[in-house]
């Protein structure tokens, strides 16, 4: 890399130090991370998935994923997340993410992250209630009720999301193929 290159790359994520690869000084994302951590800011909307768990994932969980780790590991770990694309591990930590949003996807949280990547508006509960129903296949004259009064955008999440976790139970490949569309979307 270039001495400008290096210099962007540095103002926009962090100097490190080239032997230690601690913190010396903040860029741009890990200064963010680091308000975060602190408390001053709070992440309120994002269509990037990466962004989103890096800030909203407990440490523990980085921790269990990636070894033990200092606390500037965790901010730099925060930061390579939210723009992983730009790191050479970025498969490492685009793995990560497919893995974390597999994970909400059997919890129902990925209903909020697959609103999110499409930019809607939803009430997250209402829709995993429902679709909670139709997988069930339980009371399906009050579900297509329910459906009708949904909005569009609650709707397109609704559908998204049942043919994910149908993808999922079936074991089918088309599931890996269908997050890796939905996270080059998001990244």
């Amino acid at each position: 890399m270039g001495e400008g290159n290096e210099s962007l790359f540095n103002r926009f994520f962090a100097k490190l130090d080239s032997v230690t690869k601690k913190i010396q000084e903040h860029g741009a994302i890990s200064r963010l991370v680091q308000l975060w951590k602190d408390g001053y800011i709070k992440l309120f909307s994002t269509n990037n998935l990466g962004a989103k768990y890096a800030f909203t994932v407990s440490d523990q969980t980085l921790v269990n994923t990636f070894g033990p780790m200092s606390a500037d590991d965790l901010i730099l770990i925060r930061a390579k997340i939210a723009i992983a694309r730009f790191f050479p591990e970025s498969q490492e930590l685009l793995t990560f993410i497919a893995d974390t949003f597999t994970q909400r996807v059997s919890n129902g949280e990925a209903i909020g992250d697959i609103a999110d990547i499409y930019g809607k508006t939803i009430d997250e509960g209402k829709i995993l209630q429902l679709a909670v129903t139709l997988i069930e296949g339980k009371d399906t004259s009050t579900a297509e009720a329910s459906i009708q009064a949904l909005t569009q955008d609650e709707r397109l999440v609704l559908l998204q999301y049942l043919g994910l976790v149908n993808l999922l139970k079936a074991g089918n490949t088309q599931y890996q193929e269908y997050v890796n569309n939905l996270l080059s979307q998001s990244l």
